[in-house]
């Protein structure tokens, strides 16, 4: 139904998120491919018709049709291996009721 809408409208969504990728301001109906800016301050600046911001964000949803999507897949640990955490003397932990005599890092 959507489709057929576009077709009956005359309009294909992806030539036009192309066109606006490729900066085609003439194509999409612009006159221009530059406008002036004026301010309330009396000012003015001149941006692009087509900004780049929109550019990369039409390239980028345009991807979209054109790339496959990756599925995320979930990987299921199936070994037989179990983590096992060591502590020793060498990182600061001490066992219950060790000696402190000759540990480097014991005070006086």
């Amino acid at each position: 139904m959507l489709l057929d809408k576009a077709k009956e409208l005359g309009v294909d969504p992806f030539e036009i998120l192309l066109r606006f990728a490729k900066d085609d301001w003439q194509g999409l109906g612009y006159t221009k491919a530059e406008q002036t800016i004026h301010t309330a301050g009396g000012g003015h600046y001149v941006e692009r018709t087509i900004s780049p911001d929109l550019r990369a964000k039409c390239a980028s949803d345009a991807c979209q049709f054109m790339l496959p999507k990756l599925k995320a897949i979930e990987v299921e640990d199936k070994s037989e291996f179990k983590p096992v955490v060591i502590y020793t003397s060498q990182w600061g932990s001490k066992e219950e009721g060790a000696d402190d005599e000759g540990d480097a890092n014991s005070g006086p």
